[in-house]
């Protein structure tokens, strides 16, 4: 009983976090496009590179998080990288919020153009208002209802990928020979390094929600690092396939803002419309709690100045929305995440191999 019942436990946390990785950005798939198509066949190296290091680097926040405590994502930089550079770094991750978020109302502004025919700034509208009215109701748990389509997102994306893999318009092989000769968007010229500024930037996003992960849930500590593993590795094989049917189409996708929604609809436009509608309503489930995020740091829910300081915020992401296209957009934010994420890995990797702190005599489970 108690073994089905810890199975289950570790198969809802593998699920929640599955739900967290698939978001907005992998269901756009401008990511996927960006650091490991434009490789061509070496880019599946680059993703298995990138996820043993970022599953690792989770396994391991998880892990200190319960040993010593650290109770806020705050203290988890204080405790990796000291005083000055872990403060640093944790108002870094404000501004990174807030640029995600303006990121996320971007990709809105794409979806809406490329699928439903209406105006990028039209679509930008429309999802800031939908963020600004949820933000000013303080309706988390309606966001965080809306926040199971992360499991869709993954499932439409694994049933598109392998039916453009299977139907390709390049094929493989011509897929790979055209990436070489065409310069595609990519944040570096190096297939590898590549990889590992997408494991700094993974680690960086994923900061705040493995801190919280281990302060807030009861499990122990080793069903909470099996969902870590299991999430990562289903990631990884969605990832991988959709990696080969980008390749696969990829004279079509190149210049494409979201190539996951042009394949869904050159498929079927009911798969595509379908899809749509999901991509869209992952966007309002990420920019949300974004945006409520980067606001509570200045004033807290149900407070006098908690609406004005969401509308300011909201007003502003819009704005930063419009500075570019989403693609762009995509492409400079998650580099500079990825270059101030390694501020944050090379201390980790220190105080656990080479520090090696003891845990204090009281030790989670």
């Amino acid at each position: 009983m108690l073994e089905r019942k810890g199975f289950l436990t570790v198969f809802i946390l593998s699920g929640a976090y599955l739900a967290y990785l698939a978001g907005s950005g992998f269901g756009s798939g401008q990511e996927m496009m960006q650091y490991f198509t434009s490789y061509g066949y070496v880019g599946i190296l680059g993703i298995l590179i990138s996820a043993v290091l970022w599953a690792s680097y989770a396994a391991f926040i998880v892990k200190d998080s319960r040993d010593f405590g650290l109770t806020s994502l705050h203290q988890v930089y204080l405790f990796y990288c000291g005083k000055y550079l872990g403060n640093a770094l944790f108002f870094f991750s404000l501004a990174y919020l807030f640029c995600m978020a303006s990121l996320m109302i971007a990709g809105a502004g794409a979806a809406f153009a490329q699928y439903f025919n209406v105006g990028n700034e039209i679509g930008r509208i429309i999802m800031t208002v939908l963020v600004l009215i949820t933000g000013l109701l303080g309706m988390r748990k309606t966001v965080d209802v809306i926040g199971s389509l992360g499991p869709c997102i993954m499932v439409f994306v694994v049933v598109i990928a392998a039916i453009a893999l299977a139907t390709g318009s390049t094929g493989l092989n011509a897929g790979n020979e055209y990436v070489k000769s065409h310069e595609m968007l990519k944040p570096s010229g190096n297939w590898l390094w590549a990889a590992i500024m997408y494991f700094s930037y993974c680690i960086l996003f994923q900061a705040a929600y493995l801190s919280g992960l281990a302060s807030t849930n009861p499990a122990t500590t080793k069903q909470l690092t099996q969902s870590v593993i299991i999430g990562a590795s289903i990631y990884v094989l969605a990832s991988i396939l959709m990696m080969l049917a980008f390749i696969a189409n990829v004279s079509i996708l190149d210049g494409m803002e979201v190539p996951n929604l042009y394949l869904g609809s050159r498929i079927n436009p009911l798969l595509g419309a379908i899809y749509g509608v999901i991509l869209v309503a992952a966007l309002y489930t990420t920019t949300t709690p974004l945006v409520w995020s980067v606001a509570n740091v200045f004033a807290k829910e149900k407070t006098k100045a908690y609406p004005w300081v969401i509308v300011v915020v909201s007003v502003l992401a819009y704005f930063g929305s419009g500075f570019s296209s989403f693609s762009i957009l995509v492409n400079v934010v998650t580099k500079v995440a990825a270059y101030v994420g390694i501020l944050y890995i090379v201390p980790v990797f220190y105080v656990k191999f080479v520090k090696k702190p003891k845990p204090p005599a009281k030790v989670s489970a």
